[in-house]
């Protein structure tokens, strides 16, 4: 009858009271709380749907994406790394994409891209990458991949050859989209054009999540880095201002992921050359994840070397090099084996769901399409 909540209100009577399926009721509960943006007792009710059913991927993948929300990336990390064998297809894209966002805002940015690049392979193969994945991801690889490796990273995935050359993902593009201008855009490699059209299904998007949703956030961030390649300042403005405004409403002014909107507002100020503004939203942005994170994080090393950067172009070397030295320090004694055991947990259930036999019979089923 759409009253959910009087729903709400009757899944968690049957979690206080231990009646009935509680690890449902409870998964149940958390997702209405986190479509009304009560992520606290969000991250409450799956906690205990996860807790009660360790082997189920539905309730890990919930309680693992609301930890990253929330900024507990410990715990978000825990969860992941408990996932079980025998998941559906979609279940383990899930998985790959919570730990791709994971790698990304715990600063590991290499182990990221990797990942994003497998995900892109698999995806293309089974006819799952669609192209708002596609575009979001090679942008993020751009960005976060030093030049001297990424002719190495292409040279190992070569996206766009796959994107042009396969038929499963040129049905996905169709099926998603269904727009003819859009896919003559595509397949002209006209994307200033696609991204326009793409826009266009921002205000559907809106009406279905709601405008202040954090998913709507991250598009208008993509967008925004999109026209500020472009050099279109004007219209990057307001996208980037957008997301920073969404995310501090529904997450809260010192959340680490404002702190990533806040340097991509200050990385447009140096395009424009307004180094004072831009100094002043990487200061906010270092605070953020300082306070976050604790001063050895990798994260706090990358805000150090965003500001560090900005100190170079202003010529105000000493400072500069007073930051990289610190950034340096901490790079060095980053301890990663939490992400190597995410990593291997990552293989061993690609290995289970994705075996040889399988991979081969889709690659000659493509051949043959083509």
């Amino acid at each position: 009858k759409g009253d959910t909540e009087a729903a709400e209100q009757l899944l968690d009577e049957m979690v206080d009271k231990g009646s009935g399926p509680i690890a449902l009721a409870a998964y149940l509960s958390g997702q209405l709380a986190e479509g009304r943006f009560d992520y606290a007792k969000a991250m409450r009710q799956y906690k205990k749907a996860a807790a009660l059913e360790e082997d189920n991927p539905e309730y890990l993948l919930a309680a693992g994406r609301m930890a990253c929300t929330l900024a507990d990336y410990d715990r978000a990390q825990e969860w992941l790394t408990k996932m079980p064998n025998g998941m559906t297809d979609d279940q383990v894209f899930n998985f790959i994409n919570l730990s791709i966002r994971l790698l990304h805002d715990t600063g590991k940015y290499r182990e990221m891209c990797i990942l994003m690049i497998f995900d892109m392979q698999v995806r293309s193969l089974f006819g799952k990458l669609d192209w708002g994945t596609g575009l979001n991801n090679i942008l993020l690889i751009a960005i976060y991949i030093q030049p001297e490796e990424l002719n190495l990273f292409i040279s190992h995935f070569e996206f766009f050859e796959i994107m042009k050359a396969s038929q499963l993902f040129k049905k996905s593009i169709n099926k998603v989209f269904e727009d003819e201008e859009f896919v003559v855009y595509l397949k002209n490699e006209n994307f200033k054009e696609a991204v326009s059209v793409l826009r266009s299904y921002l205000g559907v998007m809106e009406k279905t999540l709601g405008q202040d949703h954090p998913e709507i956030a991250l598009l208008y961030s993509s967008f925004a880095f999109f026209y500020l390649s472009q050099g279109d300042y004007k219209k990057a403005a307001p996208l980037i201002q957008r997301a920073l405004h969404i995310k501090e409403k529904t997450l809260g002014k010192n959340h680490p992921s404002v702190a990533i909107t806040l340097n991509n507002l200050a990385l447009m100020h140096i395009l424009q050359e307004h180094y004072d503004e831009a100094e002043s939203l990487y200061q906010r942005s270092l605070n953020i994840v300082s306070k976050s994170f604790g001063n050895d994080h990798p994260q706090v090393a990358a805000a150090l070397n965003n500001l560090a950067e900005l100190y170079k172009i202003q010529g105000r070397d000493e400072e500069a090099n007073s930051l990289h030295q610190r950034a340096a320090a901490i790079q060095k004694a980053g301890n990663d084996k939490k992400t190597t055991a995410l990593f291997q947990h990552i293989i061993k259930i690609l290995s289970n769901n994705f075996d040889q036999a399988r991979y081969d019979d889709l690659i000659k089923h493509e051949m043959a399409e083509q």
